[in-house]
């Protein structure tokens, strides 16, 4: 049985995912098609700072890690159940597989 806890950390997880542009950054991130912020900006063409915000929110929430590669930070799904929640959703498509180094 699902404790409040649980419950209000599950709301906080879909709300952060529920925002049009960190969806589609979670979708890129899923396909492999992105992974630094500047091509981020260019995938949903907003400024960097609002794309940066944005990623904070995903991090903050636990939905994606950031990892320094030099001077930038290359950006992944936490966990495959981020892969399996958008496949569920319907915005991943069924064949993709994608392989997290945790």
């Amino acid at each position: 049985m699902s404790t409040p806890l649980s419950l209000r950390k599950t709301a906080a997880l879909f709300r952060a995912m529920s925002h049009p542009c960190r969806l589609r950054l979670l979708i890129a991130l899923a396909e492999g098609q992105v992974c630094d912020v500047n091509t981020m900006v260019e995938l949903c063409g907003r400024p960097q700072p609002y794309v940066s915000q944005q990623l904070g929110i995903l991090r903050r929430s636990g939905l994606v890690l950031g990892s320094a590669q030099g001077q930038r930070v290359c950006y992944r799904l936490a966990s495959k159940q981020i892969e399996d929640i958008l496949r569920a959703a319907g915005v991943l498509s069924p064949e993709l597989t994608i392989h997290l180094s945790l």
